[in-house]
């Protein structure tokens, strides 16, 4: 078997260096400055509807490694993944921004924009009343009825449980649609982001403050 020579193995980690180079921790909007762990909310909020958005589903595998038997697939999972490109002019670069499951995961920085209008008809206005007094079992519809629309929703299926024990094959349960509704109640108050779980609240928390119509 041949090994790679020390040239190649640096020609390698140049590209690899290359390639994280372009990657950032946050981006500069004129509403402010978005990061790593917002909510597609802060980014329609501070940066506005994106001049592209790309969306695919990624299947990943949750796997368990057991010392007799090796690898073992335990449950098959999907997220829903999009990259939102925001071109702010010829003058500016583009920014390119990974989307997972309704939150910002990466965000990298590509050639000099085009100036390219942005997408309409993302942006929902904020909502001015909205009883959110939500209960975990609470459905869909009490949340409609309550608040209408979220300004953004996502969703993706999730492992329900996952049980290991020591020295034995992590075992995983049968897996449940999971959807995140946020609602933007206006700049004066707080985000709410409310989970649900195959149709029905688990939660309902706070982010942050919310964005002008």
């Amino acid at each position: 078997m041949t090994h790679p020579t020390p040239k190649v193995l640096l020609a390698a980690l140049g590209l690899a260096l290359a390639a994280e180079a372009g990657a950032a921790d946050s981006m500069r909007c004129p509403g402010g400055l978005v990061g790593l762990g917002d909510l597609t909310v802060d980014l329609l909020g501070k940066c506005g509807a994106p001049a592209l958005r790309d969306r695919h589903t990624q299947t990943q595998d949750a796997v368990a490694v057991n010392a007799a038997q090796g690898v073992i697939l335990a449950e098959r999972i999907t997220a829903e993944v999009e990259q939102w490109t925001y071109d702010f002019g010829k003058n500016a670069f583009l920014q390119l921004v990974t989307v997972e499951n309704g939150r910002v995961v990466r965000i990298e920085q590509g050639g000099y924009g085009h100036g390219l209008p942005p997408l309409t008809g993302l942006r929902r206005p904020a909502v001015s009343r909205c009883d959110l007094a939500l209960r975990p079992g609470d459905t869909k519809v009490d949340a409609l009825g309550r608040c209408g629309p979220p300004a953004t929703s996502v969703a993706w299926r999730a492992p329900r449980t996952m049980v290991v024990e020591t020295g034995q094959m992590a075992t995983v349960g049968d897996s449940a649609r999971v959807e995140l509704w946020v609602y933007n109640l206006g700049p004066n108050q707080f985000l709410r982001l409310v989970r649900f779980e195959d149709g029905r609240v688990t939660s309902v928390e706070t982010g942050g403050y919310g964005y002008p119509e």
